[in-house]
């Protein structure tokens, strides 16, 4: 479809694709380029345009999307390599703790401490009493699994749990602790005390 314009003053036949080269000469006013960017023509009614698809719309023929077996398929796989992957990692990761012996540690280093802050001692029936600067009277025995502490026989914290056996033996400068865990594991310490 050809197009008629006005220029001065003779009647000229241009071609459709007129407008473009116009736009792609007319550098040099970038105010008179955004003006004819921005209207299909320059005076009285727009003509027929072609409509661009949209970007979106186009889909490709090859692909059908994700289904509900494909989805299953999915599961089924996830769900049999999953207990494979944890019992992997179970046998190559050999995690051993040593929380008991930490606590038995702790153990040693409070009784320590007590027997730093205590005026005299005494062992009796397996039980150490401890008489605190206070004058408050501190036992330390074995109840059940449980090494337990009492001050003046009233109340109790425990101090050390899963015990099979524990001994307080005097020697000439302080004590000796044998701690026997539920697993039979020994531990011994020597406790000094000072007057």
């Amino acid at each position: 479809m050809m197009s008629y314009s006005l220029f001065y003053g003779t009647i000229r036949v241009l071609p459709n694709n007129f407008k473009k080269r116009l736009i792609q000469k007319k550098s040099s006013s970038h105010l008179q380029e955004k003006m004819t960017l921005s209207k299909d023509v320059s005076n009285g009614q727009m003509l027929k345009t072609k409509e661009i698809p949209s970007v979106y719309t186009d889909f490709p023929k090859n692909k059908q999307g994700f289904t509900m077996i494909s989805s299953l398929f999915t599961l089924i796989i996830i769900s049999l390599t999953l207990p494979l992957f944890i019992y992997l990692l179970q046998s190559t990761y050999n995690y051993t703790t040593n929380h008991e012996q930490f606590s038995i540690q702790h153990f040693f280093y409070f009784l320590q401490d007590e027997m730093k802050h205590s005026t005299d001692y005494n062992i009796s029936n397996n039980q150490l009493q401890l008489s605190s600067s206070t004058g408050d009277l501190i036992s330390f025995q074995l109840q059940g699994e449980l090494v337990i502490r009492k001050v003046n026989q009233k109340g109790y914290e425990v101090y050390l749990r899963n015990t099979d056996k524990i001994y307080f033996s005097p020697n000439d400068y302080g004590m000796k602790v044998s701690i026997t865990t539920n697993k039979g594991e020994q531990y011994e310490k020597q406790i000094i005390y000072y007057e």
